[in-house]
């Protein structure tokens, strides 16, 4: 005879399948083997019929585990708080039946933990401190006010700063920031039992070793701080826990590379000649090479936007961005061009709107990036934004006062911003500041030449959503 194989058993003339139950299902299963007859005595039969009881018996062991009652966790007792506080608020749970609801609840989890865990000197659970912490969030959770809440207050600060004039992407800065924050101290904590200390260990913590740029992290720092001035304002708190914390952050004072440098001569006529000049892409790098203005500023002008030799930037990132910024003498055939073909308006046509705030710089903004990368200039430190640098740098050099210099760029300077209506002697002054600029005789001619002659024909076209396969 053979030997019978795994499960299969022989009690005297007949034939049995014993199950091993799992250790952790055998206090919810009563026992430690479960068996049952094959009711055969024949051991070829008894093989064939193994397979079916065995399959049995696993169902009923998935099933009895899944009606049993589970252990309470924590976790689970915050979730019945948050129940039942919904079910208070709503009228259909009177307090006094929910908090002795809870108690219980919590007795019986303490209960259980220490006859796992043991006990103490005084007889307390030795449970952890997070399980401690969320414990008494539950009970604060159906019996706290929430509008005293960090979570509460959060969706108010940022439900306002969502209707006020900033961008999206601000609004989604600061969330995310907020965020960071709340799901590390808490949205169910107070906001008055939020102190120094506990801020100064979010910093430590959590801001500190994260590995980002310092401008980042003190951005962290902020967001939150200017949460906490809100709640202070309206008499939520009493102090700002955040106040002076961004002094935590210390500058490295060891000489690093910059983060951004000016483009080389070599480098913007690989761009000028990779790129098609019926595209959009020729003429925003060329606008931005010889004004220095920001890619939104430039990609927000219309046609009624150019006054004779004057670009005016109505609006933009600071006050001091609204300004106006002379034509240079190298781009201005290249924007009577513009003004004279544009076909919606603007000095750059047919641009789509892209991001959270809907620019119609985003979407460029990733093209010319992958333009100039194809065109082999792959400097990480040379993108759009490096044609500033490259304009300050060269009027610097040319010796023109740094107000004049601002003023082209849309810099604060001094913390004040000028009118924008400035006299024509004053844009005399600009001009002659921003005839500094030059790319060299190539360059120079270059986009003369072109600017005379351009005509845009290619137009970006939304892409088609995929259909699911």
């Amino acid at each position: 005879m053979s030997v019978p194989p795994t499960y299969l058993k022989r009690r005297k003339l007949g034939w049995y399948v014993q199950l091993p139950v799992p250790l952790k299902h055998q206090e919810a299963m009563g026992a430690k083997v479960l068996t049952r007859s094959l009711r055969t005595r024949d051991e070829s039969e008894a093989h064939k019929l193994r397979h079916r009881v065995i399959a049995e018996l696993q169902q009923s062991i998935n099933q009895t585990v899944a009606a049993a009652p589970k252990a309470p966790t924590a976790e689970a007792i915050l979730e019945s708080a948050a129940r039942a506080r919904e079910g208070v608020d709503a009228g259909e749970v009177s307090p006094v039946d929910a908090v002795p609801a809870l108690d219980a609840m919590v007795s019986d989890f303490l209960e259980e933990q220490g006859r796992k865990l043991g006990v103490d000197a005084e007889g307390h659970p030795k449970v952890s401190p997070e399980v401690v912490a969320t414990i008494r969030r539950a009970h604060h959770k159906l019996t706290g006010n929430p509008a005293l809440t960090l979570g509460y207050q959060a969706e108010r600060y940022l439900k306002q700063k969502e209707a006020s004039p900033i961008r999206r992407q601000t609004v989604d800065d600061k969330r995310r920031h907020l965020d960071s924050f709340l799901d590390w101290i808490g949205r169910d904590t107070e906001c008055k039992k939020v102190t120094k200390a506990r801020a100064s260990v979010y910093v430590d913590d959590v801001v500190m070793p994260r590995e980002r740029a310092q401008q980042t992290k003190r951005a962290a720092i902020n967001e939150v701080r200017q949460f906490f001035d809100w709640m202070e304002l309206r008499d939520v708190v009493a102090m700002n826990p955040f106040a002076k914390l961004g002094k935590m952050l210390k500058e490295s004072t060891r000489g690093r590379q910059q983060a951004r440098r000016p483009w080389t001569n070599a480098e913007l006529l690989k761009v000028l000649r990779a790129v098609s000049q019926d595209d959009p892409l020729w003429p925003l790098a060329a606008l931005g090479a010889y004004t220095g203005a920001r890619r939104e500023d430039i990609c927000g002008l219309r046609i009624d936007s150019v006054e004779g030799d004057v670009l005016h930037v109505r609006e933009g990132k600071t006050a001091a961005a609204v300004r106006r910024v002379p034509v240079h003498p190298v781009i201005q055939p290249l924007v009577r061009r513009l003004v004279e073909t544009s076909s919606d308006g603007y000095l750059l046509p047919g641009l789509l709107t892209g991001g959270n705030d809907d620019k119609r710089g985003h979407l460029i903004g990733k093209r010319f990036l992958y333009a100039k990368n194809q065109a082999g200039v792959t400097d990480p430190r040379v993108v759009f934004h490096s044609f500033r640098n490259s304009v300050l740098t060269q009027m610097d050099a040319a010796g023109v006062a740094l107000s004049l210099r601002q003023q082209i760029v849309g810099h604060e300077r001094g913390g004040v911003t000028e009118g924008i209506y400035t006299d024509r002697a004053a844009d005399l002054r600009l001009a002659a500041a921003i005839e500094h600029v030059s790319y060299g005789p190539e360059v120079d001619a270059l986009v003369r030449t072109v600017g005379a002659s351009l005509t845009l024909t290619r137009v970006a076209r939304k892409r088609k959503a995929r259909k699911n396969r």
